[in-house]
């Protein structure tokens, strides 16, 4: 996998760019409204880490959960979307990252 950067670092390691996937998801999230192609977008990110999620891997389902399901904690609308969208062990695995957060707040 090649990652094209989108932030100021020039690493194509997997974890920089699914932590920059997201941040990019969390601000699509956070938008009062999306345009059509916006919306497209966050339907298919979720496809992915739902696959990512419900992986048999460990080590991928580590990538999904460490740098992508961490960073949509982080707002309100992040959790709330995500919610709706995860799927089997993908939105088990975002529930157990959600308890873990909110006993440190």
């Amino acid at each position: 996998m090649k990652c094209v950067p989108t932030s100021a670092h020039e690493d194509d390691s997997t974890y920089l760019c699914f932590g920059d996937l997201g941040l990019f998801l969390l601000n699509l999230l956070s938008l009062e409204s999306r345009t059509s192609e916006e919306s497209k977008t966050v339907e298919e990110s979720f496809a992915l880490l739902n696959e990512m999620g419900n992986s048999p891997d460990p080590e991928v389902v580590n990538i999904a959960t460490v740098n992508v399901f961490e960073v949509l904690t982080d707002r309100r609308e992040g959790i709330a979307t995500t919610r709706q969208h995860l799927k089997g062990q993908a939105a088990n695995e975002f529930e157990r990252i959600v308890s873990r957060i909110s006993l440190h707040v």
